[in-house]
């Protein structure tokens, strides 16, 4: 990126498909710890790949000249804008247990402090909070990251998607 040098990707896209793409890195953008690379290809068109679905990455020899009106933080947040509102969206109602802001705000960003700071807390100090995912099986594999630190109250489809889950870690363990 620094350098303006081509890149030759392999690449898994989000369908299991394996691509190779040439592309030249305008930047490198964060988002909740998942790391993507914005470039641009042949043609003009520019392209957002996620940096863990990136197999293999060659340097070509050759370099490139970013575009003049190239703003890597105006096009992330326009790509991100229209990506999130393709999106299937499920809300998940979540119970947090006292001193878990920290742990939370690794997995999912330092803007998780104002939320549970603004969340209604009961007497126990458990706050309840709604967060908004791509999808019940990347809500599931998120929060069982985090153990007992978070419950999920709604929806029941995930509740028991996160049950089985956990029975299956359970009985892997169980047959050692």
């Amino acid at each position: 990126v620094w350098q303006n040098k081509r890149l030759r990707l392999n690449y898994r896209r989000g369908d299991e498909q394996w691509v190779k793409h040439l592309i030249d890195p305008y930047g490198l953008v964060a988002k909740t710890s998942v790391w993507y690379v914005v470039g641009g290809m042949h043609g003009g068109k520019i392209q957002v790949y996620r940096v863990s679905r990136i197999m293999d990455a060659q340097l070509t020899g050759s370099g490139f000249e970013r575009p003049a009106n190239f703003n890597l933080a105006n096009y992330w947040q326009s790509w991100r804008d229209q990506f999130e509102a393709q999106q299937n969206r499920l809300t998940v109602k979540l119970r947090i247990a006292p001193s878990s802001g920290p742990l939370l705000a690794l997995v999912f960003g330092e803007g998780i402090v104002q939320i549970l700071q603004t969340a209604p807390t009961n007497a126990a100090g458990y706050t309840t909070i709604s967060l908004t995912f791509d999808s019940s099986e990347s809500a599931c594999r998120q929060l069982l990251g985090l153990g007992t630190a978070v419950e999920v109250l709604a929806p029941p489809e995930l509740r028991q998607q996160m049950l089985e889950q956990a029975k299956q870690v359970v009985q892997q363990y169980l047959n050692l």
